[in-house]
């Protein structure tokens, strides 16, 4: 139950009183119980009930009004918090955007001795990354008591793109190999190479550095797409097109399919991007009618520079291939069946133009970003 999207507080309220049933099966209690119960307050998106759940858990009482958790503080033996319960309400609070609750949480933690594991300290990055404190996140990382691993470095190359731009994310990456005397994976070197911004010279540079490491035994398939996307946004099309035919010329050039994954009537349904794949009529009625009530326009600038070179002059093209995404779709059949709590899963990263449609028909949900 606990990796479903379809919580509620009946199910939370039923999944506490099977702490107390375990106790009488004479099951011990465990912290990884209770943090099932904060992992589900997580898929149905109730970032208060989790936190009242969690600082009850910490103060040894529920609170006045917190029914469902009234078995947990009626077990003979209850379970301490353990590090996976700090990071399951840290995420939360990051994903959700309350960071004073999630510094909350971290003073809590520095209260109690834990032993913080990487992927702990490569969310306590990311937080203050996410927060836009940068001095924060830097003394995270210089503060890890455990060996930086490759998601580490992948965060902090990001992070001091951010910051500093291209360079000061290049010198975080050559400190892989000067400092830590490790390899960078093939991860990180797609990072650093997105993380090039104007600097498309730079991001070829780091790109044959990954060819040198990964070729001729196999392509390294994801640093092309990575430098595909880097002369995309720096609007170079010779060196476009020119990555294009090389991923031709070795195989691995192909349309990658996108889609979106909802639930309509408590049950999954796929959408997929195109416009011949169905459900185009509702597609196009919600992006006719986020057009004529807002500010949205089309953003073309969100397709691919070699596309936007060959229809330059065809409005129409351009705009058919951006109004059919998956999670447009997705988004108009939610909204078709009244959904409350708009909840949409995507196989790849939406484009800017579906983000800046997904920011304005919030108010029809009366919520902050539908697609947050």
């Amino acid at each position: 139950v606990s990796t479903q999207s379809t919580w509620g507080a009946g199910l939370l309220e039923e999944a506490a009183e099977v702490l107390a049933c375990a106790e009488e099966e004479g099951v011990a209690p465990s912290a990884t119980m209770v943090n099932i119960l904060l992992q589900g307050c997580a898929y149905a998106g109730d970032v208060d009930r989790a936190l009242t759940i969690f600082e009850s858990w910490l103060e040894g009482r529920p609170r006045a009004g917190d029914a469902g958790m009234d078995a947990l503080f009626r077990l003979a033996e209850r379970p301490e918090p353990d590090l996976s319960s700090f990071t399951t309400i840290l995420n939360l609070c990051k994903q959700s955007g309350r960071f004073g609750a999630g510094e909350r949480v971290l003073r809590l933690l520095e209260e109690r001795d834990l032993p913080r594991d990487e992927y702990f300290w490569n969310l306590t990055i990311d937080f203050h990354a996410k927060r836009g404190d940068y001095t924060r996140a830097l003394e995270a990382f210089h503060a890890m008591t455990v060996a930086p691993g490759d998601v580490t470095f992948i965060t902090m190359i990001n992070l001091h793109a951010a910051r500093g731009g291209a360079e000061a994310a290049f010198r975080q990456y050559q400190d892989i190999t000067r400092v830590y005397k490790r390899q960078p994976s093939l991860d990180a070197h797609c990072s650093m190479i997105k993380a090039c911004g104007d600097d498309i010279d730079l991001g070829f540079r780091v790109f044959e550095h990954a060819k040198e490491l990964y070729a001729p035994e196999r392509p390294p398939d994801r640093a092309y797409w990575a430098l595909l996307a880097l002369c995309n946004e720096g609007a170079d099309v010779e060196r476009a097109r020119q990555v294009a035919e090389e991923l031709r010329r070795l195989g691995i050039y192909r349309e990658r399919e996108c889609h979106a994954s909802i639930q309509l009537g408590g049950q999954p349904v796929r959408v997929v991007h195109g416009m011949d794949t169905g459900h185009e009529r509702e597609c196009h009625e919600l992006v006719e009618r986020v057009l004529h009530g807002s500010g949205y326009r089309y953003d073309y600038g969100a397709l691919p520079l070699l596309f936007r070179e060959r229809d330059a002059r065809d409005k129409t093209a351009m705009q058919a291939s951006l109004k059919f995404h998956a999670e447009k779709k997705a988004l108009a059949l939610l909204m078709r069946d009244g959904a409350e709590r708009p909840l949409i899963r995507v196989s790849m990263r939406m484009c800017r133009d579906c983000h800046s449609l997904f920011r304005h028909p919030s108010a029809l949900f009366g919520a902050r970003n539908p697609g947050g």
